[in-house]
């Protein structure tokens, strides 16, 4: 075992124990959780038998392992900035349904002459 690959497998394996005490308190749903316990058994195997990647991406027809893994990272990544942009938008219609549906509601109320508050 080489030496980085010590701190590696501590990195993982504490991120494995955040997830699974995420889903114990129900913090994360039965699908993320297996979707992050695949994705850091995944990173432990790599990080273990590095050779996995070479491995993988000649059969992928890539040339090295190195190559495989930014090619991944990079696919992922743009994956997470796609969901995270769908959810943005999501909230932004929510919170234009909330401010409009406030701002009709005060439409709607009689102005009370003696008020302060003029919107």
């Amino acid at each position: 075992m080489k030496p980085i690959q010590i701190p590696l497998l501590a990195f993982v394996l504490f991120a494995l124990a955040r997830v699974a005490k995420k889903y114990k308190r129900r913090e994360i749903p039965t699908q993320e959780f297996v979707s992050w316990m695949m994705v850091w058994i995944g990173a432990a195997l790599v990080i273990s038998i590095p050779d996995t990647t070479s491995f993988l991406a000649s059969r992928l027809g890539i040339a090295r392992g190195t190559d495989l893994i930014i090619y991944s990272g990079m696919l992922v990544t743009f994956y997470l900035i796609f969901r995270i942009h769908l959810a943005l938008d999501r909230l932004e219609q929510e919170v234009t349904k909330i401010v409009r549906a406030i701002a009709l509601g005060r439409m709607s109320e009689p102005i009370d002459p003696g008020s302060s508050d003029r919107a």
